[in-house]
């Protein structure tokens, strides 16, 4: 199911004005056996996107904002994979409405 701009901005919203409601539950340790790490290099537009993806789920939206829009310029001047800019996209309309929206409760 796809969701609109509006609809996945109003979701952040109340995940926003909600997530001090739940208290943590504590888990029991995980027990693991080895685990092989693999290492590689993230493309620097990439790299930045999850840090913009990452401030916006901290509830650091303005400088989620700042960051993705910096990247749209980027993508204007460089094309992008489609997921990138699909992603860009949703990304800059929840940080742009959701101080629009917190201003309604």
């Amino acid at each position: 199911m796809q969701k609109s701009a509006d609809m996945i901005a109003s979701d952040m919203h109340a995940w926003v004005r909600n997530r001090s409601r739940f208290a943590p539950v504590p888990l029991p340790p995980l027990v693991t056996g080895k685990v092989q790490v693999e290492v590689s290099d993230v493309p620097e537009f990439s790299a930045q996107l999850i840090l913009g993806d990452l401030l916006l789920a901290s509830g650091e939206l303005e400088r989620a904002e700042k960051l993705y829009r910096e990247l749209a310029r980027a993508r204007r001047s460089q094309p992008t994979s489609p997921p990138h800019s699909a992603r860009l996209r949703s990304a800059e309309a929840i940080t742009t409405r959701a101080p629009a929206l917190e201003a309604r409760d």
